[in-house]
């Protein structure tokens, strides 16, 4: 038996009749439990990475990140680059992305995101965490177009006002935007302004390093 069947074979366990005690009781609460077992091959499916953590291949490796940021609508964007790293943990199941302002050391913001697909709920989950926030983003969405595009939607709070529960959205793109070539991403955050109309406030575009070189050597740039 390898590790990887433990965790299927321990709720398929946890699910069978013994529910009752070593007396012939059945145990509190478990009336509200299936009386059958559940299908020991649909366990281990839902338990494991599919298709949809297939789609999400795309962005695993290293990445060169431009950064554009509109304060609020109408404003003038900030620009800013940094570099991704976006790797496979936990057995496959999750994408770990790490970014990097390039002025990391002197304050830039650093970020760490959590990719997947849960296959009981069937959506994609995408969740969030920085160095210039105390709140995780924390959203959740189904994929299109054979997976190359995700929306993760969810809530947060506004530091500023100490408002909760603001909408936000994230969109994945694999490709440039607007366009399908497998060496990018991008990724662009959606929040409501304060009269309530959604408004871009972030994009990042994702280049696979060494392309950017590679391209500009081929056209002798």
């Amino acid at each position: 038996m390898t590790a990887r069947h433990f965790p299927a074979l321990f709720l398929i366990g946890a699910t069978l009749p013994g529910c009752l005690t070593a007396s012939g009781e059945r145990r509190p609460g478990s009336a509200d439990r299936p009386a059958s077992a559940p299908d020991p091959q649909a366990l281990v499916a839902r338990l494991s990475p599919g298709p949809h953590h297939r789609h999400l291949d795309a962005l695993a490796g290293r990445w060169e990140s431009t950064v554009t940021v509109w304060p609020r609508p109408g404003a003038d964007p900030n620009s800013s680059g940094g570099t991704s790293e976006v790797g496979w943990i936990l057995d496959g199941r999750w994408l770990r992305l790490d970014y990097r302002a390039a002025d990391a050391g002197k304050g830039g913001v650093q970020g760490l995101g959590l990719i997947g697909y849960d296959n009981v709920r069937q959506e994609h989950v995408f969740n969030w965490m920085d160095s210039v926030s105390c709140s995780a983003l924390e959203s959740s969405g189904r994929c299109a177009d054979g997976g190359r595009t995700t929306e993760f939607a969810g809530t947060h709070g506004d530091p500023l006002t100490g408002e909760r529960d603001l909408p936000f959205r994230w969109r994945c793109e694999i490709g440039r935007v607007g366009t399908v070539d497998a060496g990018t991403w991008s990724l662009e955050l959606f929040e409501a302004a304060p009269g309530g109309e959604e408004f871009r406030k972030i994009r990042i575009v994702n280049t696979r390093a060494g392309a950017t070189a590679a391209a500009a050597q081929r056209t002798g740039g």
